[in-house]
């Protein structure tokens, strides 16, 4: 009976998935895409030509969020290639000619070496005066 319940329960969850729920109409890629001369918008590798990082691979572009805290829609989409994409991980916002303009993650700050952290928490100490973050406003 219990192995019964659990294939009910594995079919309803299944059934709700939505397969390709992060994918805009394809006209709109393909408008974005002109819109960046079928380029990263990070690094500039030029879709189908050899990637700039990896020169064996040819570059495929991939829709990638310029604000990973939002939906993958238009307004939110740039391009970028397969290495750009991949190798930040939803750590940054971008802007739209895909240089990074903050922080999406302040988790980010824990994966860099001891040294990057000192200067951080001494940017942070001087600019709240030392107080403590729970009580800044």
């Amino acid at each position: 009976m219990f192995l019964f319940r659990f294939f009910v329960i594995l079919k309803l969850k299944a059934a709700s998935f939505k397969k390709g729920h992060r994918v805009t109409d394809t006209t709109d890629w393909e408008k974005i895409k002109e819109k960046y001369n079928f380029r990263c918008a990070t690094c500039g590798s030029q879709e189908g030509k050899p990637q700039l990082h990896w020169t064996a691979a040819k570059t495929v572009l991939q829709k990638a969020h310029m604000d990973p805290n939002k939906p993958l829609i238009a307004g939110n989409i740039i391009p970028q290639c397969q290495k750009c994409n991949r190798g930040d991980r939803n750590r940054w916002v971008y802007d739209e000619k895909g240089r990074v303009i903050k922080l999406a993650n302040p988790q980010v700050i824990k994966t860099c070496d001891k040294e990057v952290r000192k200067k951080v928490y001494r940017i942070l100490y001087n600019e709240f005066q030392g107080k403590n973050p729970n009580s800044v406003k």
